[in-house]
């Protein structure tokens, strides 16, 4: 893939591709001061305690006293508002220096500034003005210059680069979705921090997520992201990326299982399953399951159960985020990574398909990654991801005659019809999953959402994340 296919501008700003654009640096780095404060934005404190020698890059010395100032303030709003989302504060400390020295960080990290203050101003006006088009445009010019002929410190600057930009990009379009796109009938059971929510808000545009997958597939070595501290965050936003397409991740997984949350359940009554969810994939569908599956889908069932136990004894909607939800999230990343990553049924060895059935392989795990997008990592729904990913669902229950299934079939056939009308919300397929689930109700003697639910707790489901999607959804199927 070329990357100058890969790495292209938003509808106007090759407008202001004429603006000069700052000049790469030549001095070797070191230490500066800067006199900043949470308080506020204050002038930058340039060449204090500097050696004698040591002279002014030529991009900073070139700005006039109210350039100074505007560049000073975006430093401050980048370090203690956009790249916390991105950063640990040691590599903060890091690019805060390199924003003085190199023009691509400061240029991409200007435009994330002003897509940032758009967001929380709930418009776009900032980041749509010549000045920060144009700081777009050549960060643009030399990620490129610098992918294709730069050295690896260079490559290391323009990833960092390349992943400001890429997850930060605003239109009015995405504005306008993000304040009146219809909530999701499932509520979060560990809503992320503020930080993160604005991160998955933003998501990533198309143009800018092939420009991500080309460095992490082959145009750029994965050493240089982790050497920008920003691997976990590209992970993350790989991760939500992929979620929303069902697609499996490009970026590697930094994030390991905590097995301690899969201490076994005294409640647990099937040999193998560490839970009383999750049951279902073992005694009902395991035949239909290759062991990498079955793996993943008990342990994300068990984690699931954990976290809505967690969030039940909080009380408020949206409990006090700690380093013990963290824990969890971690470990939800990790097997999200592992779920998406399964491989699709054409791509199985022919001994996993001999031994496992193409119905049920892909509809627990299509239903799973639904679930879990909505009640788990929270993903926000004004890209309408939900209503693309029941639709998915739908044609793929048609494809295999869902109509037919009985018997093994007919339980986890539940689960998947509640959990896809759900999704389906205010869609046109929300007619499609009543219908199917009213047939199947009839079928199998569900006289209630009681009888109902003891089914759905099988497999990857809670009260708490669903009881009001469910009870409207059982008002029209009952």
């Amino acid at each position: 893939m070329d990357v100058d296919h890969t790495l292209t501008l938003t509808k106007g700003a090759a407008a202001f591709s004429g603006k000069q654009c700052l000049t790469y640096p030549t001095k070797d780095k070191t230490t500066i001061v800067t006199n900043t404060s949470r308080n506020g934005p204050k002038v930058l404190a340039i060449a204090q305690r500097l050696p004698p020698s040591f002279s002014q890059p030529s991009h900073v010395a070139r700005l006039g006293s109210s350039e100074r100032e505007a560049f000073a303030r975006d430093l401050n709003y980048a370090r203690y508002k956009v790249w916390p989302k991105h950063l640990n504060d040691g590599d903060i400390k890091k690019w805060t220096v390199e924003f003085y020295y190199h023009p691509v960080v400061a240029h991409a990290s200007q435009y994330a500034v002003a897509v940032h203050q758009d967001l929380l101003d709930k418009r776009v006006s900032k980041s749509s003005s010549a000045e920060a088009l144009a700081h777009k445009v050549c960060a643009l010019r030399l990620i490129r210059t610098m992918l294709s002929s730069g050295t690896s410190s260079d490559r290391v600057h323009a990833s960092f680069s390349v992943g400001l930009l890429a997850t930060h990009e605003l239109n009015d379009e995405m504005m306008k979705a993000m304040h009146e796109s219809n909530p999701l009938p499932f509520d979060a059971l560990m809503p992320p921090p503020r930080e993160l929510r604005v991160l998955s808000q933003l998501g990533l545009m198309p143009s800018h997520a092939e420009a991500f997958r080309f460095l992490l597939g082959g145009g750029m070595d994965v050493r240089h992201v982790k050497n920008t501290g920003q691997f976990e965050t590209w992970a993350l936003a790989d991760l939500w990326y992929s979620s929303k397409d069902y697609t499996a991740p490009t970026c590697p997984s930094p994030w390991r299982v905590d097995v301690s949350h899969f201490s076994p359940d005294p409640g647990a009554d099937v040999p193998g399953v560490e839970s009383a969810q999750g049951r279902g994939f073992f005694a009902e569908v395991s035949f239909g399951l290759t062991a990498r599956a079955l793996a993943v889908l008990t342990r994300l069932a068990a984690l699931n159960q954990k976290m809505a136990a967690l969030a039940s004894t909080k009380g408020p909607r949206h409990p006090t985020w700690s380093p013990h939800h963290h824990a969890f999230m971690v470990t939800l990343n990790a097997l999200q990574h592992q779920l998406l990553s399964l491989p699709p049924w054409d791509s199985l060895e022919i001994q996993e398909r001999c031994d496992s059935s193409q119905e049920v392989y892909e509809c627990c795990r299509l239903t799973a990654v639904i679930y879990s997008n909505a009640a788990l990592l929270a993903l926000a729904p004004h890209t309408g991801w939900h209503t693309r990913l029941a639709h998915t669902l739908r044609l793929l229950l048609e494809k295999h005659e869902f109509n037919s299934w009985s018997g093994q079939l007919s339980a986890m056939l539940t689960w998947s019809l509640v959990v896809g009308a759900l999704a389906a919300y205010r869609s046109d397929d929300r007619e499609f999953f009543e219908v199917a689930l009213r047939i199947q109700v009839k079928k199998t003697q569900l006289k209630s959402w009681a009888l109902l639910e003891e089914v759905l707790t099988n497999f990857i489901w809670s009260k708490k994340a669903c009881q009001h999607g469910a009870a409207m959804l059982w008002l029209s199927v009952k």
